[in-house]
């Protein structure tokens, strides 16, 4: 893919681990709990550890054509993946859950949370 297209979703991953309270943990069932939960068992990573993921999911993706990534409750092997070669460990609830991205040659699409709408971000 493009390495505008691969930077583009990287960086759509990476602010989600800026900025951990804006993170959805959307499990469908409008539970407070739930949300509560996925809060409380987020870490907290250094702005240099997610500079580093970004740069290396980037460098994953610009390599394929094609790419999904989604949570359930946990991250797909390509976060993990990424987040380990930039020096930390990821944890379950660090991402939002029941979240996809889609992403091909030029467009990236996300559907952030459980039955969001996708939305093409370029």
């Amino acid at each position: 893919m493009k390495q505008k297209t691969a930077q583009l979703a990287a960086k759509w991953w990476a602010d989600k681990l800026r900025k951990p309270e804006k993170t959805k943990h959307d499990n469908g069932t409008g539970s407070i709990f739930a949300e509560f939960m996925g809060k409380s068992r987020q870490t907290r990573h250094t702005t240099e550890e997610v500079d580093r993921f970004e740069s290396v999911l980037a460098s994953y993706l610009s390599d394929e054509d094609y790419m999904s990534i989604a949570t359930d409750y946990r991250p797909d092997d390509i976060l993990w993946a990424a987040a380990s070669e930039a020096g930390f460990e990821l944890g379950d609830c660090d991402l939002p859950w029941k979240t996809g991205m889609i992403i091909d040659k030029e467009t990236v699409s996300v559907r952030d949370g459980y039955q969001a709408d996708w939305v093409k971000l370029n």
